[in-house]
């Protein structure tokens, strides 16, 4: 065979190839292959956008990720920013005390119901018109340093970071994220502080306008007012205090207890810098006198007083157990006693040193206690035991309520034989059980002179017992409104002692007054709306074996720091509303 050249062999390959093409199965046309391009393109432009969506998507994860993580960092410096200035404003430490501020508005806003006229006032104690305390005599120079404010919350302050880290978040930038917090208001509404405090975060070198996040929390506060020692408690109170020579226990150098001094006006301390505690300057003021036979007794008055604004005796302290002595045989008729030695029917019954009768009737009777004279000296002795009063409900832990309206003593020793029996405490109340009980001719006064004597002491004993006062209460609330010491020897609603005759007890006037005929000695406290030394003055001794009375009697009668009458302190605790935060 002859070999063909290769040339020709290749050019008779291609057209076997062509030929057989055109002899197999039809091809696409044109308008087909133009409809699978459009879709080859539709494809692509989908996998393209989907692609494109799916990156987006990621970045937009990420920013609000980020954004969402710089949210939180601002929440949390709202928090921790609103819990430091909740530790400095509880914090109790006499010289770092700034709890005064809760009694303060410092707010800009105004408008809501309840809440105080507008402005900020905290800073206004650095000023010649400091914002008025109801503790007029609050020391407020823990906000100052040299007449400046040395902490002001509605500035911008940082929170550290921690120590082993140089941002709160790595965000792939050199400059630092921190977190700051200020007090953006706070208000007092009644029995409530309600703060707003803002949380800042912030990359650092950047100013104001520039954060990263904000919130703001607001959350409501009760405010609690609380009286924490012994010391700070009011063992002497009144309204009206001419106080003569008197001292608490001796003029000790050291505080015993508070002289609180309840005051209608400030416009007596209005600079309490130089008006508290100045001798000189609080014995020229109306409502209250004292002097001594020494600076001593008076630089102590002076340091012990204690100016309340528009402060108040409590009412009501004594009901633990409370049993009102009833007429024997009945559950209805209230028992109103009188006591007096000075003869004849001055107690209300015929030649006896004691009466009684029923709150709604002007029949007397001799009541069935112990009564003896000693015929050496005339001198009477009534024995009131445990049972003779209070029998209707005579169980254990008893606190006998007796009223009484009148009392003149002179020779005379009045003993309740009550210690270490189921009664535990004795009340005397100087008015009448209810608004409706007959009135009759009697004084409506307590007498002790010097040489009587009314007390409690033990079951069968014979000489007082002073090592409790707490257990024993003289107590008049109702009545008409005192006028100082006018007339004070004739008036009624009128406790008037004399010597050691009322040795211990807890003296709780509201709505009466204290006298003194004579100088005096007591262990205990004294709270009457008018205190009135007529010249004379009251030793009172406020511990009793190394305890303080006040620490006694707030364990017998349930007294709580947080119903406290005397030097109080201001303290935030948690409310009961929920913490609101606000982005923006």
């Amino acid at each position: 065979m002859t070999q063909q050249p290769r040339r020709h062999r290749i050019s008779s390959l291609h057209w076997l190839l062509r030929h057989s093409a055109g002899q197999g199965v039809p091809g696409p046309t044109r308008g087909e292959r133009g409809i699978a391009l459009l879709l080859a393109l539709l494809i692509g432009m989908l996998l393209i956008a989907a692609a494109t969506g799916l990156l987006i998507r990621q970045l937009m994860a990420r920013k609000l990720g980020a954004s969402e993580s710089y949210q939180q960092l601002a929440e949390t410096a709202a928090v921790n920013g609103f819990n430091r200035i909740l530790g400095r404003l509880n914090n109790n430490i006499p010289g770092d005390y700034l709890g005064f501020l809760y009694a303060v508005n410092n707010r800009e806003k105004a408008g809501e119901p309840g809440i105080p006229a507008p402005g900020y006032q905290w800073n206004l104690f650095a000023t010649d018109a400091p914002p008025v305390l109801p503790q007029l005599c609050t020391n407020s120079s823990a906000l100052l340093s040299n007449g400046v404010i040395n902490w002001d919350p509605l500035d911008e302050t940082p929170l550290s970071l921690p120590s082993d880290a140089d941002t709160l978040r790595d965000d792939g930038r050199d400059d630092a994220i921190k977190t700051y917090y200020r007090l953006r208001g706070y208000a007092k509404p009644s029995g409530e502080g309600v703060f707003e405090v803002e949380g800042l975060v912030r990359r650092e070198g950047t100013g104001e306008g520039e954060e990263l996040s904000r919130a703001l929390l607001t959350r409501t506060l009760n405010v609690s007012a609380m009286v924490l020692t012994p010391e700070d408690w009011a063992v002497i109170a009144g309204n009206y205090l001419n106080l003569g020579s008197s001292s608490i226990a001796g003029a000790s150098t050291e505080s015993k207890g508070k002289i609180v001094w309840n005051v209608s006006s400030d416009a007596n301390f209005r600079n309490p810098s130089s008006n508290c505690a100045n001798a000189t300057y609080l014995k020229t003021l109306p409502g209250l006198s004292f002097s001594g036979s020494d600076t001593s007794i008076e630089s102590a008055i002076a340091r012990d007083l204690w100016p309340v604004l528009q402060g108040s005796i409590p009412l009501t302290s004594y009901d633990k157990g409370k049993t009102i002595d009833m007429m024997p045989g009945s559950t209805s008729k209230v028992r109103i006693w009188s006591f007096d030695d000075s003869g004849g029917s001055a107690s209300g019954c015929s030649n006896s040193v004691v009466c009684a009768r029923a709150h709604d009737s002007t029949v007397t009777l001799v009541p069935a206690v112990s009564k003896t004279r000693d015929s050496s000296n005339s001198r009477w002795t009534v024995a009131i035991d445990a049972d003779d009063i209070c029998a209707a409900n005579n169980s254990t832990n008893t606190v006998c309520h007796l009223f009484v309206e009148h009392i003149n003593l002179n020779n005379t020793d009045l003993r309740f034989r009550t210690l270490g029996s189921a009664i535990d405490a004795v009340v005397l109340h100087l008015e009448l059980p209810y608004n409706t009980a007959v009135a009759s001719g009697l004084s409506g006064r307590i007498q002790l002179d010097g040489n009587s004597s009314l007390c409690l002491t033990s079951t069968g004993g014979t000489s007082c017992d002073v090592s409790q006062p707490e257990r024993l209460v003289i107590s008049s609330s109702t009545g008409p409104q005192p006028s100082q010491c006018n007339s004070i020897t004739s008036k009624p609603y009128v406790l008037q002692i004399a010597g050691d005759a009322l040795p211990a007890a807890l003296i709780h006037l509201p709505k009466a007054s204290l006298s003194l005929s004579a100088e005096a000695q007591m262990a205990g406290i004294v709270w009457a709306h008018d205190i009135c030394a007529n010249g004379h003055g009251l030793q009172l001794s406020t511990e009793v074996g190394g305890t303080p009375v006040i620490a006694s009697a707030q364990e017998f009668w349930g007294w709580e720091p947080e119903n406290g009458y005397g030097r109080q302190v201001l303290r935030g605790i948690r409310g009961t509303g929920l913490d609101i935060f606000k982005r923006f």
